[in-house]
């Protein structure tokens, strides 16, 4: 199901980066979980959209001003699987032709079993 988030975030910042732009991706431990991001320099999103980009059948003004097309359905099903392994997911934009940066934090998996689990000897 990650892989999911990860091919639809990473479509999108292949089609709203245009050639000769840049698009990075990197994880990291943080906390007491994991943060990932993709990050593009593409069309970017108008800040007051960055809220309900993540809602069933919402597309980003500027690609629909661009003749995009899609069913506005890719980041929704990024945050319902993000959501559902306990997690969160956001993006960042400072506007048009500003790139956007997508994220998502999952926390580390730990049972009981594991955190009363003896050192190994």
């Amino acid at each position: 199901m990650l892989l999911r988030v990860f091919i639809n975030l990473l479509g999108n910042a292949v089609k709203f980066t245009p050639a000769g732009g840049q698009i990075e991706v990197f994880g990291e431990a943080h906390n007491e979980g994991y943060l990932f991001a993709v990050r593009d320099s593409g069309q970017g999103i108008y800040p007051e959209e960055i809220d309900v980009i993540f809602d069933k059948f919402v597309q980003s003004s500027l690609h629909a001003q661009r003749g995009g097309s899609g069913t506005g359905l890719g980041l929704s099903i990024c945050r319902g699987i993000i959501e559902a392994h306990e997690g969160r997911i956001w993006a960042e934009s400072a506007g048009p032709n500003q790139g956007s940066t997508f994220y998502f934090m999952l926390p580390a998996l730990q049972t009981e079993a594991m955190s009363n689990a003896a050192p190994p000897a």
